[in-house]
Parts: C-alpha cells; structure tokens; sequence
C-alpha cells in the first residue's frame, strides 16, 4: 500500500471523505451542543448507525442502505427511475 496525500487547500483530491464530514457536521455537530466526551460519542454512535441504515441516500435512489440491498437481492437495480430486473 502506497500512502498518497492530497495537495494542500485542494478537497477534489478526497472528495467521498470531505462530503462524509460535510454531511456529518450538518447532522451531528451543528445541531448539538455536548457536555462531554461520551456524549459525543453516543450521539455519533447513534448518527453512524442511522446514516448506514436508515438514512436515504440520493446515490441509492433515495433508498436507505439497507433498502437497496434488499432490491439488489432480489434482482432489482435502481439508478434514476423505476426498478428494473437484472439480467443474469
């Protein structure tokens, strides 16, 4: 594994990570205030869980994780639209 840093000021270079903290920042730390460390970590806790598996994403057609795997299971593949079948 060759480790490779972005160029400096530059967030293309991280783009999936910088909209996670963007997402997560909006969603956790700009609504709540914290007392402490735990704190912090129950409600991050409680937001990762929900951003995994219940939240809907727009790269899923709207659909929660856990809902586009269902649908990718049985054989359905959303991009932009109705369901279609998948041809094996």
């Amino acid at each position: 594994v060759k480790r490779r840093y972005g160029r400096p000021g530059n967030p293309i270079d991280n783009i999936f990570v910088e909209r996670l903290n963007k997402t997560q920042r909006e969603e956790v730390f700009n609504i709540y205030r914290f007392k402490s460390l735990a704190e912090v970590q129950r409600q991050l806790d409680a937001w990762r869980i929900r951003y995994n598996l219940v939240r809907p994403h727009q790269a899923l057609a709207s659909m929660s994780p856990v809902q586009y795997a269902q649908m990718a299971r049985a054989g359905l593949a959303w991009k932009s639209g109705p369901p279609q079948r998948v041809i094996p």
